[in-house]
């Protein structure tokens, strides 16, 4: 009796498959593939934005270098701010550039058991392994848009800098001196890096 309620259901299943009433495994594994597709798409483009806002970010503080170099005074301390500023928003991209990667290697993740899964269909696979399958694609998908959410929360946080003491007459007037002070040293040596690195 019981096998005759499964072969009915089967049957039953077979038959709304081909009315179009339900989609059959085939169809939902060719959609799903194609949003992991997407995925991986919208991620490396996400990636690539992402290096071209370093990069411009980068450039900017070499302009800004030159611009220190020649500058004096109360110019020279707004340029060094500037130089830390543009170091400060390339270090809050690495936030994003890790949620990225992240994303990336989860769907590469989802990409591989989607090829497992093409391999056994094609050697039968038991149900018990498509939906294994399933529930991992699934806890990748889940943990993206997690990060995802991180990412856009971590995008809305912003720095506050701590209010400067005033400064007296004789350190405003040091600063109009005609000697040159040097960046900090941090500074400096980023700067240093980042024109080995364009050289």
């Amino acid at each position: 009796m019981e096998e005759n309620s499964r072969s009915m259901q089967s049957a039953m299943a077979k038959f709304a498959v081909m009315l179009g009433i339900k989609q059959s495994e085939a169809k939902k594994a060719a959609v799903f593939k194609e949003s992991v597709a997407r995925a991986k798409a919208d991620n490396y483009e996400q990636l690539q934005q992402l290096k071209a806002e370093i990069s411009t970010l980068e450039n900017r503080a070499l302009k800004l270098k030159k611009e220190y170099d020649a500058a004096g005074g109360s110019t020279r301390r707004i340029v060094e701010t500037e130089i830390a500023s543009t170091f400060e928003q390339v270090d809050r991209l690495r936030g994003r550039e890790d949620i990225i990667v992240s994303n990336l290697a989860k769907v590469g993740l989802v990409e591989a058991k989607l090829m497992e899964l093409e391999a056994a269909n094609k050697r039968g696979v038991t149900e018990e392994q498509i939906d294994e399958t399933a529930l991992t694609a699934n806890e990748a998908f889940t943990a993206m848009a997690e990060e995802d959410r991180a990412a856009k929360s971590l995008e809305s946080e912003r720095y506050k800098a701590p209010e400067r003491p005033r400064t007296e007459a004789q350190e405003r007037l040091a600063d109009l001196s005609p000697q040159k002070q040097a960046l900090p040293t941090a500074l400096e040596r980023r700067l240093k890096e980042l024109e080995g690195e364009k050289q």
